[in-house]
């Protein structure tokens, strides 16, 4: 569950989109679209059936979702327009003491140690080829 520091308003507020992508040439690579047909795609096609948890599950760990929720004022989910990344707007408040670490602060550094530690994002296992997770800002706010 977020925080709830809205006395001051949220900042920092931010989109990002979340997508696993073939990394052994990625323009070559061919995955089957929804319709099980092979087409060429630098995207890995995912079966998420629309479900926001799922997706969540897939890309990012208990530690990651913990911290996001631990840190953000506000914070939602989709799944992307093309049905195979996770897309989350987040915002934070500002801590009422204002000599104590802010929430974004707090966010940004536990993510760094996550990473640093390969410990935010789960290993994808496509049925076969490289793969890499790829995260991309995004314009379109879901808040």
């Amino acid at each position: 569950m977020t925080n709830s520091d809205t006395q001051f308003g949220t900042y920092n507020k931010l989109t990002k989109e979340i997508r696993a992508y073939w990394n052994q040439d990625p323009a070559a690579a061919t995955v089957r679209n929804e319709e099980g047909r092979d087409e060429n795609s630098s995207v890995i096609y995912q079966k998420f059936g629309g479900n926001v948890e799922t997706a969540k599950s897939l890309f990012l760990t208990d530690a990651a979702l913990t911290s996001m929720n631990d840190n953000a004022t506000e914070l939602d989910w989709a799944i992307t327009d093309d049905n195979n990344g996770l897309k989350f707007t987040i915002a934070f408040g500002t801590k009422s003491d204002h000599t104590a670490t802010s929430w974004a602060d707090a966010w940004s550094t536990e993510k760094s140690s996550l990473q640093d530690a390969n410990g935010y994002f789960k290993a994808q296992s496509p049925d076969r080829g490289g793969h890499m997770i790829v995260v991309t800002d995004s314009g379109d706010h879901l808040f």
